[in-house]
């Protein structure tokens, strides 16, 4: 993409102003958290408008030592104390570290207002999915959806019905569930006009669709998406929904037409410098290289992609990579580079609902030679 020289240099010049400005901030939070920390009296209200600062700000080691702060220091059964425990089960959901956002979750749910209570057990409900616990997600989530239609809730009730069709997506004997539950997604969204619910639950309904094969229908989801997308300038919405373009050619042997997709999406990406959308459109791209025989190029890509998806911990496409890295290596009569692959594929395969994100994340690191 070609860019004027002077629209580059504004460009440039704000977003030089805007980090200043961040940096700013930054470094006045920091201060007023060192001046907070040496007086004697604890301030909980302080310490919790502070922690909300660092949160927002995504800085969330400081915003962590502060929640923890006061939930050392705080009553347990006051606003202060619930609030934080309810970020830092946001902190560790975000960070992925799934077991910590669970007590923190599960601490609170009991205590805290029922207005709120339906955003605890959607977060226990996707966090639950994380960890691979398919009958606890459904246990919150099914309490989730009570609330919703008992309080006539409809943004929260889409929220919660999509979280109940992805996990369905996860059973094989689920499949018309999972479809019944990602079309009342849509339909709430839908009848509240709220373009974002709509934008994810029409490219869930579209991957959905791609699983069980019906391609049309996919094809037609997808287009819906993604028009959504560009209208909300969701630069990394737009990658993903085009990635998933690519994913269909695949299914349908149109290769040609998915490196094509996946050429737009990774140009997205690096835009905006995703590493978890360069690591899939990595492996997209393998797979359809693969396809065509271009081997080198296919295991370039594949190896890229194994990097890029065991530092973003995502173990469903560090599978997969192995998986089709094996079946290069099998096409090359590489006998023994496949059989190494072969067996990583099964260890994450087996384990993939056993093993903690972290350990996983270690064990691989050692097999990537």
């Amino acid at each position: 993409m070609k860019y004027f020289i002077f629209t580059f240099f504004i460009v440039t010049k704000l977003i030089a102003q805007e980090y200043s400005i961040d940096s700013m901030v930054n470094k006045n939070l920091s201060n007023e958290y060192k001046l907070l920390k040496k007086e004697v009296h604890f301030d909980t209200d302080r310490h919790l408008s502070l922690g909300k600062s660092f949160y927002d700000k995504k800085d969330f080691i400081n915003a962590e030592k502060i929640f923890l702060a006061i939930l050392e220091k705080g009553d347990k059964t006051k606003y202060e104390y619930i609030t934080a425990e309810k970020h830092l089960g946001d902190i560790y959901k975000l960070t992925k570290k799934y077991n910590k956002a669970l007590i923190h979750y599960n601490n609170i749910k009991d205590k805290i207002k029922k207005d709120d209570l339906v955003y605890i057990l959607n977060s226990l409900g996707y966090t639950y999915v994380k960890i691979y616990d398919s009958e606890k997600a459904l246990e919150v989530l099914s309490l989730a959806k009570q609330i919703n239609e008992e309080s006539g809730n409809i943004f929260d009730k889409g929220g919660t019905l999509g979280l109940i069709a992805w996990v369905y997506s996860f059973d094989e004997n689920e499949k018309e569930q999972s479809l019944k539950y990602h079309k009342e997604t849509l339909e709430a969204f839908i009848k509240i006009g709220e373009p974002r619910g709509i934008l994810t639950s029409s490219a869930n309904l579209a991957s959905t669709y791609t699983i069980y094969g019906k391609y049309d229908k996919a094809l037609e989801y997808l287009s819906k998406a993604l028009i959504i997308a560009i209208d909300l300038k969701d630069v990394h919405s737009q990658g993903m929904i085009i990635l998933n373009f690519s994913e269909v050619y695949f299914n349908l042997h149109k290769y040609e037409e998915g490196l094509q997709k996946v050429n737009e999406a990774f140009i997205l990406f690096e835009k905006i410098n995703s590493k978890h959308g360069i690591g899939l459109a990595n492996y997209f791209y393998g797979i359809l290289y693969l396809k065509i025989n271009n081997y080198q190029k296919a295991e370039n890509h594949l190896k890229e992609s194994l990097k890029n998806c065991i530092e973003d911990s995502n173990l469903e496409y560090i599978k997969k990579n192995y998986y089709y890295l094996y079946e290069l290596n099998l096409n090359r009569n590489d006998s023994s580079k496949a059989l190494d692959h072969y067996k990583n594929y099964i260890v994450i395969k087996d384990s993939i609902n056993k093993i903690k994100h972290g350990k996983v994340n270690q064990q691989l690191k050692l097999n990537l030679g």
